[in-house]
């Protein structure tokens, strides 16, 4: 009979226990990363870690430091130019893969595109690696059309609300503009100066007391 195992979208099994703690084989987990520039209020890459670290260890899994991939600052639109997520799209290619379970918070996370989100998952499973939520403390179910479908839905709403923050940054930077506020950070070394001195309010002055109120 054959069995299922890496080409399959089906559960991956564990691999023969290599380095065992009496008969329990050791179970390799990896991590993923990343924090978008735009979403300021959200988990820092470092505290992302903490907790998938603390899911991995309420499972007894193994965090190996060579398989935990992190990308700062880097938009879920973009899979070509992450760095983290090269290295870890690069390494399962080899096979077999060193760990069996990548470990993250959300799976907005790989990304917020819905079609190339969908694809790095497809990836995934025929590698033979469950993705695993730490929010929820499940793996994405791909195996049946009914899991692929309710994935593609959870990709398409992580993808409807990267083009929503895009839309209120570029109008907040937009209202910053209109009323003269510097939209862009502070070059190293320089001060940002008004150069529209006529916009700013008038200063009132009370004449016969000579007294500035501004």
């Amino acid at each position: 009979m054959a069995t299922k195992g890496a080409g399959s979208l089906d559960r991956p099994t564990d691999p023969p226990p290599g380095t065992t703690h009496g008969h329990a084989p050791v179970i390799v987990v990896g991590i993923y990363v990343r924090k978008s520039t735009r979403q300021e209020h959200a988990e820092s890459v470092a505290r992302q870690e903490a907790l998938c670290r603390e899911l991995a260890v309420a499972r007894g899994w193994t965090v190996d430091d060579h398989y935990v991939f992190r990308d700062d600052a880097a938009s879920g639109a973009e899979f070509d130019s992450r760095p983290g997520l090269r290295a870890l799209r690069d390494l399962i290619t080899r096979r077999p893969v060193p760990f069996t379970r990548l470990l993250v918070t959300d799976k907005d996370r790989l990304g917020r595109e819905n079609y190339e989100t969908g694809y790095l998952l497809k990836q995934l499973a025929v590698a033979g690696v469950q993705v695993v939520e730490q929010k929820t403390g499940r793996a994405i179910a791909l195996a049946t059309p009914t899991d692929r479908l309710q994935v593609q839905v959870g990709n398409y709403a992580a993808e409807v609300e990267r083009d929503q923050a895009g839309q209120r940054t570029h109008q907040a930077l937009r209202l910053k503009a209109q009323a003269g506020h510097v939209t862009g950070g502070c070059v190293f070394g320089y001060l940002n100066e008004d150069v529209y001195p006529e916009r700013r309010a008038p200063r009132k002055v009370r004449h016969e007391a000579g007294e500035d109120l501004a």
